[in-house]
């Protein structure tokens, strides 16, 4: 096997180019975009159309004042100037093949990172057969398809690719070189704050050489700089602690978070299993066996006895643990998994690297094996990702046949707007990109109810995912909307329910109250489970209002919730 050593980073590069390549062809054949990646398009059309500032349009939100029926009044911010700066490249580069253009931004960001992470292990563990497969299985492993098919998954990719070029310049000498990629990633997301310890780690133990307090400085001093320029640029307004985002590691109930991150952590490293952003304890029992976090946690305890006098073993986890703890109090994500999984990967390889031959061919072989499992696994999520027609475009499908209908400076004024709350809150930013109306105005009136498919009970009103709504102009600035009695001895349908259940909802009951700077919104009638009837105090005549309806498909009752949505009619309603 001389020759493999001697071709190591060759046939490293070369099977990582494959297995990216294999498991990216759905998400790249059919390319899936989200309420966030309009988000951020919106962002670049109102900067080009100079509406925003060029730090605005780098300065990401998420508010939900513009919801009525929200309560949540704090506001997430980050200033994000690399992806900003991707997404424009890639819009102007691919022209209205913009999804493609996004989609294999993203797969190669992924290989660029698949090959660092392939060269460090090959410095760090030695050329050969586990340094190879560690890298093949940092290119495959399903933890990192929301890092490729999810486009803003690539704040996290970005930022690793900024982290791992650093390290590698590092370990090969280029001690300043590094800095530059580090400020990159850095800038990128803050989670790149553990590289300098990462660093120290290396130089102290693995080195043997004495800290450079000058290059470290140099690091502080960088990290200094860009933490002053995202201070500038956002006016010195940071993020609220806003649950479940953000959930303060002083609350009560931080432990139980870092025990479902535990979980589905284990559970999507070691068997493949889904991470649900926002996920609760309840969620997480369902989706992630128990048995798999007993054999994950003993594994790494046996891993960790096993390997406690190598250095190479405590340097990836301090890897994995330093590159996670930014993440700790966030809501649970997979693809913040990107950068810790190097140190899994990493700990795999150097297991399989072990004097005795035959041991080390037997865990290469079960190595190979589990690589294998992860690229399917992969594989197969972005083909069932790719195959599903996706919230918004499913959406944009439905309101094609009444476009033309729509004119510059309507406001539209959506009721039973399909999707969950997330498609409602960029839902103005979906439709200005999608229609190239930088000016289109949106809100909101109610969510179609029974999304989530919302059990049936005896004496309920029938699910028809407000299907059954009727809209009224009582005054020129007072709408009311309101759900029929479909079926005697029935309530009248629900038009309005709560969605995530994580989030702050307003109480539905009769007299409720919300507002936005367009209207109030007063309950006239409805319950806990949900609104019947509500009525609208516009703060003037609204100029040139135009309704749009969306109508569940409610000839089979049966069927799935999701189904019935994707089979939504809308009817437009202008009022002159």
């Amino acid at each position: 096997m001389d020759w493999l050593k001697r071709y190591s980073l060759l046939v490293s590069h070369m099977l990582c180019v494959l297995v990216v390549v294999v498991t990216a062809i759905p998400s790249l054949r059919n390319p899936r975009l989200e309420a966030d990646d309009y988000r951020y398009l919106h962002h670049i059309q109102q900067w080009q159309q100079g509406n925003i500032s060029a730090v605005e349009a780098m300065t990401v939100e998420n508010r939900w004042d513009h919801l009525w029926f929200m309560q949540e009044e704090g506001v997430i911010r980050f200033f994000r100037p690399t992806v900003i700066l991707s997404y424009t490249l890639d819009a102007g580069v691919w022209g209205d093949a913009y999804p493609f253009g996004l989609a294999l931004t993203n797969a190669l960001i992924h290989l660029a990172c698949t090959l660092l992470v392939g060269y460090l292990l090959l410095r760090l563990i030695g050329r050969g057969l586990p340094a190879i497969l560690g890298a093949v299985l940092f290119a495959g492993l399903a933890a990192h398809a929301e890092c490729i098919w999810y486009i803003a998954g690539r704040t996290d990719s970005l930022a690793a690719l900024g982290f791992l070029g650093a390290f590698a310049l590092h370990v090969s000498g280029r001690r300043w070189w590094a800095l530059p990629c580090f400020m990159f990633g850095f800038i990128t997301k803050e989670m790149v704050v553990a590289a300098p310890v990462v660093f120290m780690f290396y130089d102290r133990f693995l080195d043997n050489r004495r800290l450079d307090w000058r290059l470290f400085g140099g690091y502080g001093l960088a990290a200094g700089a860009v933490l002053l320029i995202k201070y500038l640029a956002m006016g010195g307004e940071g993020s609220d602690f806003v649950y479940p985002y953000l959930i303060d590691p002083f609350s009560p109930g931080f432990a139980e978070h870092l025990w479902i991150q535990v979980r589905s952590y284990l559970g999507n490293l070691l068997a493949a299993e889904i991470t649900v952003p926002f996920s609760d304890l309840e969620t997480v029992k369902l989706l992630h066996r128990p048995w798999v976090t007993g054999a994950g946690l003993l594994g790494l305890i046996t891993v960790a006895w096993k390997l406690r006098r190598d250095g190479r073993f405590w340097l990836m986890a301090v890897f994995g643990v330093f590159c996670w703890l930014p993440t700790s109090f966030v809501y649970l994500s997979e693809r913040y998994l990107y950068l810790p999984s190097v140190a899994l990967v990493g700990m795999l390889a150097l297991l399989a690297e072990t004097r005795s031959v035959l041991l080390s061919r037997l865990l290469c072989l079960a190595l190979a094996g589990f690589t294998v499992f992860q690229s399917v696994a992969l594989y197969n999520r972005h083909l069932e990702i790719s195959n599903q027609s996706g919230s918004v475009r499913e959406m944009l499908e439905q309101l094609e046949p009444v476009r033309d209908q729509i004119k510059p400076a309507d406001r539209l004024l959506l009721v039973n707007t399909p999707g969950l709350f997330v498609r409602a809150q960029f839902v103005e930013n979906i439709l200005r990109v999608a229609f190239d109306d930088p000016d289109l105005r949106v809100d909101v009136l109610t969510m179609m109810p029974g999304q989530n498919g919302t059990e049936w009970k005896s004496g309920d009103a029938l699910p028809v995912m407000g299907a059954g709504v009727e809209v009224q102009w009582k005054e020129s600035t007072v709408l009311e909307l309101s759900g029929k009695v479909l079926s005697p001895g029935t309530p009248a349908s629900r038009i309005q329910e709560k969605g995530m259940k994580q989030f702050s909802w307003l109480p539905l009951h009769t007299g409720s109250k919300g507002s936005n700077a367009l209207f109030s919104a007063r309950i006239s009638a409805g319950n806990e489970e949900g609104a019947t009837s509500i009525e609208y105090r516009f703060n003037e005549v609204p100029e040139q209002p135009i309704l749009a309806v969306w109508h569940a498909d409610c000839s089979n009752l049966n069927e799935h919730p999701w189904e019935r949505r994707k089979k939504a009619r809308v009817r437009l309603m202008r009022f002159e």
